[in-house]
């Protein structure tokens, strides 16, 4: 037996064709055997009737429950895949499409950003903490400018890079060193190591679009994670709303 045979061959299916034959065909001789036992043997009319009204319902009903569950299991596997193939044919891109950034983004109301005129004054302990604390699942700090506009984020993991470093490679010869309380938010966006991390980290898209632009916006960009929403969908207007890598994950599961 070959290897394509092997795969569709299925004793059941054979054990289910042979009951529904043979029930079917031993119910129909039996129809015909008794009544031909009946017209040979009997003349009474009555009884003849009588006999047969008590055995041809019970036959029927044995025919018609084996070929009920016959065609009806077929059926419903019939349906089941067209179902499934229906399920592949859309796909996680197709039901992007049809989901917009305003259904799914987190709105500007809960989010967790600091202005351009707060990160001198703010530790970056602080916002670790923040992260630390929060209900929501916080590992980004987004930066908007005093009109709400976007202007950089920055990801948890940078800042502990950021930390490290100063603490790890700091020079002796230059003094004591700072204590991790003592950067700030400011000092990471300064320094010329890491913020080349920051630049062109996320884009922007209107309200009219949907999670598969938000996606195509993020694959085009190296290292892009995050998508703005704005009215009009340029950086120059204030922020609606947010989406991240992990909410367009979420929603192209199938």
């Amino acid at each position: 037996m070959n290897n394509s045979l092997k795969r569709n061959y299925n004793p059941n299916v054979g054990l289910r064709d042979f009951l529904a034959l043979g029930i079917t065909g031993v119910s129909v001789l039996g129809v015909i055997a008794l009544a031909f036992i009946v017209i040979m043997r009997t003349t009474d009319a009555q009884q003849v009737n009588t006999i047969f009204t008590a055995v041809l319902p019970l036959l029927g009903s044995w025919v018609g429950t084996v070929l009920a569950y016959y065609f009806s299991k077929d059926n419903f596997e019939t349906a089941n895949r067209s179902l499934s193939d229906m399920v592949d044919k859309i796909g996680p891109q197709e039901k992007l499409k049809s989901v917009t950034v305003l259904e799914k983004m987190i709105t500007k109301g809960k989010i967790f950003y600091k202005k351009t005129s707060e990160v001198g004054q703010t530790k970056l302990v602080d916002i670790l903490q923040k992260f630390n604390e929060s209900n929501e699942v916080w590992s980004r700090l987004p930066i908007l400018d005093d009109q709400d506009r976007p202007d950089r984020i920055i990801h948890r993991t940078l800042i502990d890079k950021y930390l490290v470093d100063k603490l790890w490679n700091a020079d002796p010869a230059a003094g004591p060193a700072m204590s991790f309380d003592q950067f700030t938010v400011q000092d990471l966006l300064q320094d010329p190591k890491f913020v080349q991390y920051l630049d062109a980290n996320f884009a922007t898209v209107s309200e009219s679009s949907t999670l598969a632009d938000v996606k195509a916006l993020m694959d085009s960009i190296p290292e892009c994670k995050d998508v703005f929403v704005t009215k009009n969908g340029t950086k120059d207007e204030p922020i609606l709303g947010w989406i991240t890598n992990a909410i367009i994950i979420e929603n192209a599961k199938i």
